[in-house]
C-alpha cells in the first residue's frame, strides 16, 4: 500500500509509499518555514510523543507569521495520508513556494521506477493544477 497524488485529466501520477509522501511534505513545510519543516519533520517526536509534538507543531502555527491566507498550506500539510484533496489555489501557492528550489537527487516516489526528476515533475503538476484549475488529490 502506498500513496498516489494525481488530479483528474492530468497525465502525472505520482506513486509513493508513506514515507516518501511524509517527506515530500516535509519539504515543502520547510519551504514554508524553516522551524516548522524540522519540527514537522521530526518523526520520532511524533511517534514517541503525539501530544509534545502536537503542541509543539500548534505553538508555531499560532504564531503571528501564519496568516490566514495559508490556512490552506497547512491544511495539506495535516490531512490524511490515506485520502485527501488540496484546491487549485493551494497548488499555486505551493508551487510558488518550492519554484526556485534545486531538489536535485532528491526523490519522494518508488525509486525503482523514479527518474530521479520528481521535484521537476512535481512543480509542473502544480503549476499545471493551477493554471487548468484542478485539483490535487492523494488516496
Amino acid at each position: 500500500m502506498g500513496v498516489c497524488l494525481t488530479s483528474k485529466k492530468s497525465g502525472y501520477s505520482f506513486d509513493m509509499g508513506y514515507i516518501g509522501f511524509n517527506n515530500l511534505r516535509a519539504d515543502i513545510a520547510s519551504a514554508w518555514d524553516k522551524e516548522l519543516g524540522e519540527v514537522y519533520a521530526n518523526t520520532s517526536m511524533a511517534i514517541l510523543d503525539p501530544k509534545k509534538y502536537n503542541k509543539r507543531i500548534n505553538s508555531i502555527l499560532a504564531d503571528d507569521r501564519f496568516k490566514n491566507e495559508d490556512k490552506d498550506i497547512a491544511d495539506f500539510l495535516f490531512q490524511s495520508d490515506c485520502e485527501g484533496k488540496c484546491g487549485y489555489k493551494t497548488c499555486g501557492k505551493i508551487y510558488n513556494l518550492i519554484k526556485d528550489i534545486d531538489f536535485t537527487g532528491k526523490i519522494f516516489t518508488y525509486a525503482a521506477y523514479s527518474d530521479g526528476k520528481d521535484y521537476e515533475h512535481l512543480k509542473l503538476f502544480l503549476k499545471e493544477c493551477y493554471k487548468k484549475r484542478r485539483m490535487m488529490i492523494w488516496y
